[in-house]
């Protein structure tokens, strides 16, 4: 279980893409077409600028400052307020780690947050 991670947007194509659709119906596009960082708030070496994201066509994603990396999925979820559940499984070293992100409504930053 993840504790003080969120994701940020490091450009606006996926909050503009969930700011532009009334249905948040957010898609995988929306998290392959944009550049992620992830991290917890303030400075220093868990800080979002030192902790770039890469979530791939494949379903997979890797964090490019140490390479660890997993398989994604975007999940319906109604209790998310933004009506979508970002799930992570990391592998290799990290396996059997896990965690799940909610979607915010249009227009937040982070754009997901940690259950």
């Amino acid at each position: 279980k993840c504790y003080n991670i969120l994701f940020a947007n490091a450009n606006n194509n996926a909050n503009n893409a969930n700011a532009n659709n009334a249905n948040n119906n957010f898609s995988d596009n929306d998290m392959i077409n944009s550049e992620w960082e992830g991290g917890k708030d303030g400075s220093g070496g868990e800080s979002y600028s030192f902790n770039p994201w890469s979530f791939r066509a494949d379903k997979t994603f890797v964090t490019l400052r140490d390479g660890c990396n997993g398989r994604w999925s975007l999940i319906p979820n109604s209790s998310a307020p933004g009506g979508m559940k970002l799930r992570m499984d990391w592998s290799a070293g990290q396996h059997g780690n896990w965690a799940e992100f909610n979607l915010q409504l249009p227009g937040s930053n982070p754009l997901f947050k940690c259950i």
